[in-house]
């Protein structure tokens, strides 16, 4: 599942892993966006106590939040994983 996924992937290793967690004051994305025209997400995760609402250190963040707001509140950053392979049958 994506929360184990997420839990093994520690942020503390180094300050960039490959296609791991990504030190934000080591480098930012690129401000994208998606097929669909929006901003490209990815997760992110927070510094202690600096969770909004009180939530989790991971979550989901859009690439125009995350370099507006990084500063103090997120330290890392990593891609999404690819989308579920729809089976055929």
């Amino acid at each position: 599942t994506l929360v184990t996924w997420v839990k093994e992937r520690k942020p503390f290793r180094s300050a960039v892993i490959p296609g791991g967690w990504v030190a934000c004051s080591e480098r930012m994305p690129d401000d994208t966006v998606d097929a669909d025209g929006g901003a490209t997400c990815y997760l992110v995760f927070y510094a202690e106590g600096r969770q909004p609402n009180g939530g989790s250190n991971v979550q989901v963040s859009n690439v125009t939040y995350l370099r507006r707001w990084h500063e103090g509140m997120i330290t890392h950053w990593m891609p999404l994983p690819a989308a579920p392979q729809q089976e055929v049958k």
